[in-house]
């Protein structure tokens, strides 16, 4: 995997009331969440005494979740991951991207197998993104931005009173994809520097981690910082669109509904084919069954 691949789940752009948040919810998702929820009980307005949107009270639902990586600074939550098997295992996360500041470029370095030798499948991402619109910044949408590196060096945390960082060249280009606000994709990308600019809820499934007795958990275990060159010429990817996409949502929940959805459909395949790399056949099934969900009627009963 030398560049990102990516694929239009479903291009609800025109659809961007339902994917607009408030500044209590993106701003800052830990007062938004506990603003938003008393006792388990989700109030009618934020913080600054507007109706909160329904992708409002999908986010502070799942920001009350969540606490901030560090190292890429989104707000992030490890939902699941699997036993482990001779050391290799699963898992998928949440991530709100956008939320108390922007991600910043880091590096997935590939964790090292029994025989002591870099596994590169352990640096693979696949990423499901749900573009979100900013009304209090009235921006929106998320970009994701994407290079190669050689002569990479990873500092770990044992040389270091911070965190891991790589220190590295660039290879160019620098892939760029852009997905507007209610434009639902999946993104997938190895090893090689890279961020997520903008606002967006997503789920992330990493199908190989490996147990290397680290301190953090699945989802940091094997993300360092970047403290590389960048390259100055830039490349949009391409993006594999159906024939037929959906063009509107179902529910005013639609959001919350489909976020569930999709997680569900992750869940079923870190199961199914967790604790190694998820073949390019079974990528497409992947990418098929994601499309496929958002064809069933989403209304309440």
């Amino acid at each position: 995997m030398n560049k990102p691949l990516a694929w239009t789940i479903a291009d609800l752009s025109k659809y961007r009331e339902q994917f607009t948040v408030t500044a209590s919810a993106v701003v800052n998702s830990t007062k938004g969440a506990q603003a938003s929820v008393e006792n388990g009980v989700a109030t009618k307005r934020n913080g600054n005494g507007r109706h909160r949107t329904e992708a409002d009270k999908a986010v502070s639902f799942y920001a009350a979740h969540m606490h901030q990586d560090p190292i890429g600074q989104e707000d992030y939550w490890t939902v699941y991951e699997t036993e482990p098997d001779n050391r290799a295992f699963a898992s998928y996360h949440f991530m709100l991207l956008g939320a108390k500041s922007e991600q910043q470029f880091h590096y997935h370095p590939p964790a090292k197998g029994n025989d002591g030798k870099p596994v590169k499948e352990s640096s693979i991402r696949h990423v499901i993104l749900f573009p979100l619109w900013n009304q209090s910044k009235d921006e929106g949408g998320v970009t994701l931005e994407w290079f190669e590196t050689r002569d990479t060096n990873v500092v770990n945390s044992v040389d270091t009173a911070d965190y891991p960082y790589v220190n590295a060249n660039a290879v160019a280009p620098k892939y760029t994809l852009h997905m507007p606000a209610g434009h639902i994709a999946m993104v997938s990308f190895g090893a090689g520097a890279h961020r997520f600019k903008g606002h967006a809820l997503a789920i992330s499934g990493h199908f190989l981690d490996i147990d290397t007795g680290s301190k953090f958990d699945p989802f940091m275990a094997n993300t360092a910082g970047y403290k590389g060159s960048f390259p100055n010429v830039s490349e949009t990817l391409s993006v594999d669109t159906p024939e037929h996409v959906e063009d509107k949502p179902f529910s005013s929940s639609f959001l919350h509904d489909a976020f569930s959805i999709h997680a569900q459909i992750m869940r079923n395949y870190i199961d199914g084919y967790g604790g190694k790399k998820l073949e390019p056949e079974l990528q497409k099934q992947l990418v098929h069954d994601l499309r496929k969900s958002l064809a069933a009627d989403l209304s309440p009963a």
